[in-house]
Order: structure tokens, then C-alpha cells, then sequence
């Protein structure tokens, strides 16, 4: 089946009818679909948006937001962010309505009451809590780390291998349980600190630097270099870049290369000495003690904090003799 055919099935209005039997031979039609064209946006549907390669501009609520690759948007039914700048080509799309989640959700019990929930149902809409939940700090973007987004691969190889083939009449079932698993990954990340603060990539010259910072923090940035490049001056750069993000350009930077040593940290097994030098930091007595002050840890001491909480040993890569064949991509973009 395309996935055209697909998307016709599961994202109209009234598909996500489950009644009948799958044993007395109805197919339970579910309200989720994987895309990788079309719009990026539906009616009545959550959407994540998984992308790879270069880095997004996402503008939500008149913001424009710098998100680097690979990562992952997590969007409500009512919101309608614009992709200024990325490789739509490297892009997958999945979209749901939170009965997916739980059969008694509907949009309205999802943003009400929480005390009219049962206590399984509650935690069950916490998983959509990166759909929903908007912060200052916060729009819904969530960085991946090369653990997580190989993790995040393989589950969508796997969702998009049932919701395609059908093999048999428990698809639905294998369909939901890896849904269930990408949601679980994502709310660990947004549960744990793994959120990105929003980062303004406006017209301003403070916007343009911020955003070139996002998508060159691991190669050699002097300030003088900035200058030229933006030509500016130090003083209107760094009078600027104080205005619009509350401190120093180079704490800023130092910032950014720091959450994403500790990405690499908790999500790989690369030496430190190798994370050192993809941050951008070319001393590792320099890169300790920016990190202590930082974190408040050392880099050893924060990878032996979270190793247990490592993706991919919350998630090994075991699978069914029938799932083993999905791990194989069907053609994708963004799947290597």
C-alpha cells in the first residue's frame, strides 16, 4: 500500500472507529499515519516531525526558532508552526489523535480536568505532554542524540512496516507498541532535560549570530571572525547579543557546546577526549573546567550518572523473528 493509500485510511475524520473483532476479520483502522510528503499539518491530528541534515528555522507564535539536526517538533492539532529553512527531503512525519494513546482520549479530555482521569489514564496523557506543554524555554523542538535518533529509526522502521504490510491480524497491536515506545522515548527526553532552550532566529543581528552559533559551534568561533562576518564591531555585537539573550556571546556559545557534550555523554560511548574536539573546545583541561562550572559535575561523573538512563539500554534491540525483517529500511531519506 502507498503512502497515500495509507494517509486516505487513517487520517480521515471518522477512521478511528475501533469497533468490531480483529478475530472475526475486521481490520481495526488506526488513527495514525507516517508520512514523508505532503502538508505537515492536519486537521484533528498531533504531528512529530523527525528531521535529519541541516538545521530547521521553525516560526511558532511569530518567533522564529533555530532547531539543530537530527531532532524531533512536536506540534498540537492547533498548531500551525511555518519551516522556514531545512531539507524537507530529510523529513518524517507522523501523525495521531490521541486515542492512540488511550481509547477514551479525545481532544477535549486531553486539555481538561485531569482529576476526571483515572490514575492509568493520567499517566498516560503525560506522554503528550511534549505536544502540549509550552514554555518560555520551550516550543516544542527536542534534540537527538546519535543513540536516540538510531533508536528512533528503528521503531519508525518497524510502525511503518506494520502500518504498511498488514501481515497479520495483530498489526494494530504491533503498530500501537511501537508508537507506545517513540512516545516514551520522546517524553524520557522532555521529562529528563533533554529540551532545548528556544533559540530566537530573528532578522537582528544578535538572531543571525545565534543561529550561525547553532549550526557552527564545533568549529573555531573568535569573536573578531563573528565580527567580520556580520560586520559588526564588538561592542554593538556584544551589546546586541546581551539584549536578546540575557548574557556574554561567548557564555552563550560555551552553553552550547556544553549541552551538546552532554548529549554525546549520556547518548554514546565516544571517548571524551573525541567529545572535546566535536564541541568545538580544542584543550580538555579547558573543556573540564567550562563543564564543572556549567553542570556543576564533572564529564565523568555526569556520564556515570546517566549511563542507566541511556536510550539504547532502556530500549536494546530486541525483536520478534517476524519484526527482525522490518529493521531493514524500506527507502527513506532520512534513514540511512
Amino acid at each position: 500500500m502507498s503512502i497515500e493509500g495509507l494517509t486516505s485510511q487513517c487520517m480521515g475524520v471518522d477512521t478511528f472507529s475501533t469497533s468490531g473483532s480483529i478475530a472475526g476479520g475486521v481490520i481495526r483502522i488506526l488513527p495514525i499515519c507516517v508520512r514523508e510528503d505532503g502538508d505537515f499539518f492536519a486537521s484533528e491530528r498531533f504531528v512529530l516531525i523527525i528531521f535529519s541534515g541541516s538545521p530547521a528555522v521553525v516560526k511558532v507564535s511569530g518567533n522564529n526558532n533555530s532547531a539543530i539536526a537530527p531532532g524531533c517538533l512536536c506540534f498540537s492539532e492547533s498548531e500551525r508552526a511555518e519551516l522556514l529553512s531545512s531539507d524537507l527531503d530529510k523529513m518524517v512525519r507522523i501523525f495521531f489523535h490521541p486515542q492512540v494513546v488511550n481509547s477514551v482520549f479525545t481532544f477535549e479530555n486531553v486539555y481538561g480536568d485531569r482529576s476526571k482521569l483515572t490514575i492509568t489514564e493520567r499517566q498516560d496523557r503525560d506522554f503528550l505532554d511534549p505536544f502540549i506543554v509550552r514554555t518560555q524555554n520551550y516550543f516544542g523542538y527536542l534534540p537527538l542524540g546519535p543513540a536516540t535518533y538510531e533508536t528512533l529509526a528503528r521503531l519508525l522502521r518497524m510502525l511503518r512496516g506494520e502500518l504498511l504490510d498488514r501481515q497479520d491480524g495483530f498489526w494494530p497491536c504491533r503498530s500501537r507498541s511501537y508508537f507506545y515506545e517513540i512516545l516514551f522515548l520522546l517524553f524520557g527526553l522532555y521529562r529528563d532535560g533533554g529540551v532545548a532552550h528556544s533559540v530566537i532566529a530573528d532578522d537582528s543581528l544578535a538572531g543571525k549570530v545565534m543561529h550561525f552559533i547553532h549550526c557552527n559551534y564545533s568549529q573555531k568561533l573568535l569573536v573578531d571572525d563573528l565580527c567580520k562576518r556580520f560586520c559588526t564591531n564588538k561592542t554593538t555585537l556584544n551589546k546586541a547579543f546581551n539584549s536578546l539573550s540575557g548574557g556574554p556571546l561567548l557564555n552563550y556559545l560555551n552553553k552550547v557546546r556544553i549541552n551538546t557534550a552532554c548529549l554525546l555523554l549520556r547518548d554514546t560511548k565516544l571517548p571524551v577526549q573525541e567529545i572535546v574536539y566535536r564541541t568545538g573546545f580544542n584543550d580538555i583541561a579547558h573543556f573540564g573546567r567550562m563543564f564543572k562550572r556549567i553542570v556543576r559535575m564533572n564529564p565523568g561523573e555526569y556520564r556515570r550518572e546517566h549511563t542507566q538512563r541511556r536510550i539504547g539500554d532502556v530500549f536494546p534491540a530486541k525483536v520478534s523473528s517476524h519484526s527482525s525483517r522490518l529493521l531493514a529500511p524500506k527507502r527513506s531519506p532520512i534513514w540511512p
